[in-house]
């Protein structure tokens, strides 16, 4: 699951930095563009902890209903994380 695999990725990242570029509000969706910033410390995804850093970029779409968030839809860049930790495409 989405939420799942957020709280993996948050756990396993020092200091697991996430910083707002934008942030868009209008009706019930808010959108945010994160950029991540962190260190590999300890196993994510089958990948040991490599203790390398990693910086890259995400969007997160949220839609509230009744002030609270109902969906959760997010985008990240996966691919510049995997590379950065050393891992190649096959």
């Amino acid at each position: 699951s989405e939420a799942a695999y957020y709280c993996a990725e948050r756990r396993n990242f020092l200091p697991g930095m996430e910083l707002d570029d934008w942030l868009i509000a209008e009706n019930d969706f808010v959108v945010v563009q994160l950029k991540y910033t962190g260190t590999q410390e300890a196993e994510f995804m089958g990948i040991a902890p490599s203790h390398k850093k990693i910086e890259c970029k995400g969007v997160h779409i949220f839609k509230l209903t009744g002030g609270k968030v109902s969906e959760l839809h997010f985008l990240d860049d996966d691919l510049t994380m995997f590379t950065q930790l050393g891992q190649q495409l096959k």
